[in-house]
């Protein structure tokens, strides 16, 4: 008695072979937990993302206040104007550069400081029917602290805690006596690391929310008395040459 063998259907072949590159889904249980672990990791890595945790990410999620007037530093012959950013990361940040975009000038020195901060101390808190309130203090500052370029202006690299505010402080000085010609002017990118040594150790640069000036309004030029000489407030028209020609004034008088 002879016996045949029929050959192998090859569609059995192919889902063999698509089993490999594909498995089969495996039982309801392992398919749900496999679901939870991927949505956990991606809600994990979003959340290090936006709260500064895997990279220095300190204006995530808040917007915040532009820049003030320029003005005018007699003692260094030049221009001052600060910016105010904070830092809303969860991580102590280090802002280590800048760039500064603004046809018409260029960038002499750059420093930072931090915004105070108020503190509230036991003094200052009152309990009533079971619940304590208490008031932050206003800090007091150094008068030369105050104005355009604060005597407390320190250099970069410079290290802002996580939860306070920094200022960031530009002297300037002009290359043309005319203009701005185009708004906005003065767009700043800042780079910022997490400081010698720390994990992970690679740096990201950010653009400023707002540059120096975004609109007309925003084309302000105080001298060193905090005076306003443009545009002009005391009757004097406008001579069309913009704000760089009045702070090439100011640097001509002195």
């Amino acid at each position: 008695m002879s016996t045949t063998i029929a050959p192998p259907d090859p569609d059995d072949r192919i889902e063999e072979l698509l089993d490999q590159l594909i498995p089969r889904p495996g039982p309801p249980w392992r398919r749900f937990a496999l679901g939870i672990t991927l949505t956990a990791t991606v809600v994990a890595a979003g959340l290090s993302w936006s709260t500064g945790l895997v990279a220095p990410n300190p204006t995530a999620r808040i917007s915040y206040g532009g820049s003030q007037p320029l003005t005018y530093v007699a003692e260094r012959n030049a221009v001052a104007v600060s910016l105010h950013m904070p830092n809303r990361s969860r991580r102590d940040i280090r802002l280590t550069g800048i760039t500064l975009d603004a046809p018409g000038v260029r960038l002499v020195e750059v420093g930072a400081t931090l915004d105070p901060v108020a503190s509230a101390s036991e003094e200052d808190c009152t309990t009533q029917g079971g619940r304590t309130e208490c008031v932050s203090q206003a800090t007091l500052v150094d008068p030369a602290d105050y104005g355009p370029w604060p005597r407390s202006v320190s250099s970069l690299p410079f290290t802002v805690p996580a939860g306070q505010d920094l200022r960031l402080h530009l002297l300037v000085d002009p290359t043309s006596c005319q203009g701005p010609d185009m708004l906005p002017w003065g767009q700043i990118d800042a780079t910022f690391d997490f400081g010698d040594g720390a994990f992970p150790g690679w740096s990201r640069t950010i653009r400023l929310q707002n540059p120096l000036a975004a609109t007309d309004n925003d084309l302000t030029l105080a001298d060193g008395t905090g005076n306003q000489v443009y545009p002009p407030t005391d009757g004097r028209a406008d001579d069309g040459l913009g704000l760089l020609a009045a702070a090439c004034r100011l640097m001509q008088d002195s």
